[in-house]
Order: C-alpha cells, then sequence, then structure tokens
C-alpha cells in the first residue's frame, strides 16, 4: 500500500505517470529532481502519512524510491509503536486515520478534502506557502450553523423558556470550554494539521483552536451532506449534553465572589487587556485582580466568556493557595 500511495504522490509531483516508477527509480537521474521538489514532496508525504518532513539527512540518503518506501515502511512502524505504547493515536498513512475520525464523528464524507480543511489550520497553511487552506472560512460557516440549529432546537423543545433563559442555555451550549470538551472526545487534537512552530508550542491542546476546528468541522459536514447530516452531529455531540441536564452555565464569577467574601475588605476587579481577531470572530483577554494583584486571567469570544475563564482560573489559583 505503502508503494501505491507514494507512486501516485510521486507521479502527481512530477508530472509522470505512475505506472513507469519503480522501486529503482532514481529521483536525480529519472525524475530530475532537485531540493524544491524534494522540499515539496516531503510536505506531500508528511500529509498522507502523517510523518515529520524528512530532515537533511535522511533526505541525503535517500536516492531511490525503493528508499523511500523502506524509510516510509520504518517511520510508520516506528511511530505505530511509540504512540500506541503512549497512548495517543498511531501514525498512519492519512487516508486511514481520516477513515478513523470519520468512524468517531459518525459520517463519512463524499468529498474527503472537505474534512482535511477543517482540521488545517492557518499555522499549517501559512506554512504551505498557499498550497493549503486554512480553516478559519469553515470555522466561521461552522459558528453560524452551530448557533442556529441549538436556537432551533432550544425555541421547538422548550416552549415555556422566557427569552433569557434560552440565551444562557445557548450560551452554554456554543461557548469554547463546550466544544472543547466535544474536541477532546473525538480526539480531534490527533488529527489537526499544524504549523511547525504551533506543534512543537502545544497546538494541540490550546482550547481556541480546539474549538475552532469543531466548528470547522461542523461546517465540513454541512457543505458534504447538508444541514440534515450537520443536525445529526450537532444532536450527538452538543444537544446531548442539554438532554442530560449538563447545560446549566457555570458562574464562575459568582462562586468566585463566594470564596473571597469568606473574609471581608477583599476586592475583585475584572480588566479587559486585549483583544484580538476580526470582528466575526473576536476573542477577548481578561484579567482578574484581588485586591490590586492578578489572581486569574482568561480568553474567550465575548467579554463575558473572557470573564468566565479568568474567574475559573482564579478559583484554581487561590484553592492551590490555600492547599
Amino acid at each position: 500500500m505503502i508503494f501505491e500511495k507514494l507512486a501516485a504522490l510521486i507521479a502527481e509531483q512530477f508530472n509522470v505517470d505512475a505506472d513507469s516508477i519503480t522501486m529503482e527509480t532514481s529521483f536525480t537521474d529519472d525524475l530530475n529532481a532537485d531540493s524544491v521538489d524534494i522540499l515539496d514532496l516531503s510536505m506531500a508525504l508528511e500529509e498522507e502519512f502523517g510523518i515529520e518532513e524528512l530532515g537533511e539527512e535522511e533526505a541525503s540518503s535517500i536516492t531511490t524510491v525503493g528508499d523511500l518506501v523502506r524509510f516510509l515502511k520504518n517511520k510508520i512502524d516506528c511511530n505505530f509503536y511509540r504512540n500506541s505504547a503512549q497512548g495517543g493515536v498511531p501514525a498512519c498513512p492519512r487516508s486511514f486515520c481520516m477513515k478513523t475520525l470519520e468512524e468517531k464523528l459518525g459520517y463519512t464524507f463524499q468529498d474527503p478534502a472537505l474534512l482535511e480543511n477543517a482540521l488545517t489550520h492557518s499555522s499549517r497553511a501559512n506554512e504551505s506557502r498557499g498550497k493549503l487552506p486554512s480553516n478559519e472560512r469553515l470555522e466561521f460557516l461552522g459558528d453560524s450553523i452551530l448557533g442556529m440549529v441549538v436556537a432551533d432546537h432550544l425555541y421547538r423543545n422548550h416552549p415555556d423558556l422566557p427569552e433569557g433563559d434560552l440565551t444562557r442555555t445557548r450560551a452554554a451550549l456554543v461557548c469554547e470550554e463546550s466544544l472543547v470538551e466535544v474536541a477532546r472526545e473525538l480526539g480531534l487534537g490527533e488529527y489537526l494539521r499544524l504549523g511547525k512552530g504551533e506543534s512543537s508550542g502545544g497546538g494541540r491542546e490550546r482550547p481556541s483552536i480546539q474549538a475552532d476546528a469543531v466548528e470547522a468541522v461542523l461546517a465540513a459536514i454541512y457543505l458534504d451532506g447538508g444541514i440534515g447530516s450537520a443536525r445529526k452531529f450537532i444532536q450527538k455531540y452538543i444537544l446531548s449534553r442539554e438532554i442530560a441536564g449538563l447545560t446549566k452555565p457555570l458562574d464562575h464569577k459568582t462562586a468566585l465572589q463566594e470564596l473571597v467574601q469568606r473574609e471581608s475588605g477583599q476586592v475583585l476587579q475584572y480588566r479587559l487587556v486585549g483583544e484580538e481577531g476580526p470582528d466575526h470572530n473576536k476573542r477577548f483577554f481578561v484579567e482578574v485582580d484581588l485586591n490590586g494583584k492578578s489572581v486569574g486571567s482568561g480568553s474567550g469570544r465575548s467579554k463575558k466568556e473572557a470573564e468566565q475563564m479568568a474567574a475559573q482560573a482564579a478559583i484554581s489559583t487561590l484553592e492551590e493557595k490555600k492547599d
């Protein structure tokens, strides 16, 4: 299977007939490959086989297609056993990994490129020199679809709830914290395509990246299978929390206030310290001070959500000090 996939990649990369490629085919003599060609092929190998790009020493030792097949087989086997031992998702050909993710999603894509796009962070798109689109447009669409489907569900299924309660329940369902739980249930971080810096910096576990990826995947499902398929995904992973009674908004600000008021003279203050992103996808950053000293920080898609996350962090800080 490795040879067939590799031959197809090489044929596309070098504009040759895949049937003409053999294990003895030389990259320099038969394909006239230069360093730029090898770099582009290395990036394609990363996408298809889920391995890191070739290093200079590795690239210099590979002269024929057979050399590369043996290198890939060894790399995949080593990653499989290492990741399995660590409890992670085994390294595998990208197409196989996508099938595994589709099983978790409960949806099979007619156009797999949509799922790949949904998993491509802007850091990876930037490294691809324009060859890969990021998932930001899908994230924008998914945010709107999620809000509409959740609002429709709440309106139809809770005719007695006033507008304020509907708004608070919807906010609890679609907030970053809720979407991160969905991402972790799916193990979505393991499937993300990140730039090298973002990946090495813990990007796979970054809440904002995980939440955005859930919205992008939702949009991909919608574009591929329509609103019915998107609604099934939302029902399975998000609305099920509402049915299970898990969507009562967590009021961390009230909990923090109650915690600090156990001693008299305590003063809490929330400060907006920054914001970033376009108007349709703004992110706010807040710090909370206790008696003039910062005890927690947080971010969110609204100032209120950022304050809640800062309060949650402050509670953890204060409880650790108490212990």
